[in-house]
């Protein structure tokens, strides 16, 4: 069974001509494309796709270098963009034109953008996706119905649902699930895709893999909208805070046993295919 790891990210150390984002969020010491092959490969991950991370700022060079060098590996790239900066649908025609790009992704997690959804802030930046055909990830937490509303208005995008709408900080609601009916009935939505990246990390912070509270959540969710649209993604390194790379893994292929053969291909591989297509 092929297993595609949709949502991972590598990066490289700061240099004087690619600085780190001194506002993006800091993992530590550099984990390379070569690291992070060689970690997804004893994972039992065959191919990956990079998410830019934060604190690589709107510079994606680094993902697209790597997609290139191991096209066989990594399938390619969902980028950073500034959608605030002028000439937003220029600067994304030129951003999609690099080989290995794959679509765009947005984080609305905190302030001062986390109430951009609502208040038009994307309204130009979603216009020129929608107008070029690009791909959108949102991640956008507990804000399923502010999502809905805006997937109906651009139903000519096709958006991914980064981590189940769902965010580990300090401070949050000990439920992670408390907005879980509105991702639910989000999912019915024709255009939406929900990335499912988040259920180790999402669980109460007492319990351990295989994450009963977890458990529970994705049966709710398969049964109410089934598997068509749910793309499995490891969120790594940070989901280390949670389980082991492996252990994201072996959540679908083993844990979740009501899933069939069918769908755990489904989720692992072949509806990522289906939305690249889509």
């Amino acid at each position: 069974m092929t297993v595609v790891d949709t949502h991972i990210h590598y990066w490289a150390e700061p240099t004087p001509d690619r600085p780190h984002d001194p506002e993006g969020i800091h993992w530590g010491a550099a984990v390379t494309a070569e690291m992070l092959l060689e970690r997804a490969s004893a994972a039992g991950v065959d191919r990956i796709v990079q998410v830019t991370p934060a604190l690589m700022g709107f510079d994606n060079r680094y993902g697209i270098e790597a997609a290139l060098k191991y096209p066989d590996r990594i399938d390619g790239v969902f980028g950073r963009f500034d959608v605030l900066a002028p000439g937003v649908d220029a600067r994304l025609r030129e951003l999609m034109a690099q080989p290995k790009m794959l679509g765009i992704r947005v984080t609305l997690h905190q302030p001062p953008y986390d109430t951009w959804l609502r208040d038009g802030t994307l309204e130009p930046f979603l216009t020129a996706a929608e107008r070029q055909g690009v791909r959108v990830q949102l991640f956008v937490p507990y804000q399923a119905r502010e999502l809905q509303t805006t997937a109906r208005r651009f139903d000519g995008i096709q958006f991914m649902v980064d981590h189940m709408g769902i965010r580990r900080m300090p401070g949050e609601p000990p439920d992670r699930f408390a907005d879980w009916p509105n991702l639910i009935d989000l999912a019915r939505e024709p255009n939406v895709w929900i990335k499912v990246s988040y259920f180790p990390e999402a669980a109460p912070d007492h319990e351990r893999y295989p994450f009963q509270t977890s458990l529970r959540r994705f049966r709710e969710y398969y049964e109410a909208a089934g598997s068509e649209r749910m793309i499995w993604g490891s969120n790594y390194p940070p989901s280390g805070r949670a389980c082991t790379y492996r252990e994201s893994v072996t959540f679908i292929t083993e844990a979740c046993e009501f899933l069939t053969a069918a769908d755990r291909r489904a989720i692992l591989a072949e509806n990522f295919s289906r939305y690249l297509s889509a």
